[in-house]
């Protein structure tokens, strides 16, 4: 699985992302993550979308910054 291929460039204006997708790989995981660009620094955020081979659902866990 490829995860810059899931967010199809139909849906980028949709959801404000500005620029390409950048692939990375840590461990055996494979990311991709996209940039979300406003005004000001302080209202731009990433969203991120990583592929896990190996664990299920049960074994993912979220982290959501400032809540």
């Amino acid at each position: 699985m490829k995860p810059c291929e899931l967010l199809p460039d139909s849906t980028h204006q949709a959801l404000g992302i500005t620029g390409q997708p950048k692939p990375r790989q840590i461990t055996r995981v494979t990311w991709c993550d996209w940039r979300v660009r406003k005004d000001s620094a302080a209202d731009s955020y990433t969203i991120s979308v990583g592929y896990y081979p190996a664990p299920g659902l049960k074994d993912l866990r979220t982290v959501t910054a400032g809540v």
